[in-house]
């Protein structure tokens, strides 16, 4: 995403660029810690849990570049604990942030016993 502003982004929304040609928009924006950018992205219809191509998610990135903010703000206005990016939510929240934000994702309603390919959301390891 090679846009600077907000401004630029909502006039090339309205002029008709077509945000389905591209995959992971939502997790750029994350990636570059721009939030306003996520709200009008998601008024424009990008699915909120779009991954990009690699399969980060707008949830699990937030974990891995330690975007708090972001996602407090996401979670508040519907983003599922449980979407499945690079791994679940809950796993990248211990593996990556603080005891508060792990908190924060089970009080959003993280699954404890969630499993992808077999796997728990809680991999405990010694």
């Amino acid at each position: 995403m090679a846009v600077k502003n907000s401004v630029i982004l909502k006039k090339s929304i309205i002029g008709g660029v077509d945000l389905t040609k591209s995959q992971g928009f939502i997790e750029l924006s994350v990636l570059h810690n721009k939030i306003e950018f996520i709200d009008i992205l998601l008024e424009a219809g990008v699915p909120i849990h779009e991954k990009h191509q690699e399969g980060f998610s707008l949830v699990t990135t937030t974990f891995r570049k330690n975007r708090g903010d972001i996602l407090t703000h996401r979670l508040s206005k519907g983003a599922d604990p449980n979407a499945i990016g690079d791994g679940l939510s809950l796993a990248n929240a211990a593996r990556f942030t603080d005891q508060r934000r792990l908190r924060f994702v089970l009080d959003a309603g993280a699954f404890v016993n969630k499993q992808i390919k077999r796997r728990s959301a809680l991999v405990i390891r010694t």
